[in-house]
């Protein structure tokens, strides 16, 4: 069982740390201060029912099922597509953080609907816990290793998204600066 829980926490980590949507999210909420508990919350949430759907057989039945991957393919294309021209305005119109909180704050209902639309429209996720870390744990045949190897994909989920969560405010100084955002954009 520690074995399992060991290689969904490795898993998880070689997978979840490269920055997409999800993650820019969760930096900006951290950089902002804004439902930092709740935005992780979530994250982890999305990360521990898709897994547990993938390892106890979604997985299987997205795969073999070619119109869905179709269809999700076409909508993950148009998600990107979008999202990559956002970010390319927003590095282009130099926006950063001390404009962004002149804004309008999103109430937590709207920031939550958000990051359920960035992390469920975005392709990644579905490769990554459903086919990818879903195919990994279901090769286990008992139960106990099963849910063992979606305890330590949670244990990992956990840490990472409360690392850049709480831990990115130690780079707000750098975030001040328009460059930073550009960036990252």
């Amino acid at each position: 069982m520690l074995s399992a829980a060991i290689k969904g926490f490795m898993v998880t980590l070689s997978l979840i740390v490269a920055i997409g949507a999800q993650n820019t999210f969760v930096l900006k909420q951290s950089l902002k201060q804004r439902y930092i508990f709740y935005t992780i919350f979530t994250c982890v949430l999305i990360d521990v029912i898709m897994v547990s759907a993938g390892v106890f057989g979604i997985g299987y039945i997205v795969q073999n099922n070619p119109l869905f991957i179709k269809i999700m393919t076409l909508l993950g294309i148009a998600f990107l597509v979008i999202y990559a021209l956002l970010c390319l305005y927003s590095a282009f119109k130099g926006k950063y953080l001390e404009e962004d909180e002149s804004t309008t704050t999103k109430s937590l209902k709207q920031t939550i609907i958000v990051l359920l639309l960035l992390s469920l429209l975005n392709p990644h996720v579905y490769l990554d816990t459903l086919i990818i870390m879903g195919g990994i744990g279901a090769i286990y045949p008992s139960i106990e290793d099963k849910l063992s190897f979606i305890v330590g994909m949670a244990l990992a989920s956990t840490l990472w998204f409360s690392i850049l969560g709480y831990g990115s405010r130690f780079l707000l100084p750098l975030f001040k600066k328009k460059i930073t955002w550009r960036i990252l954009d």
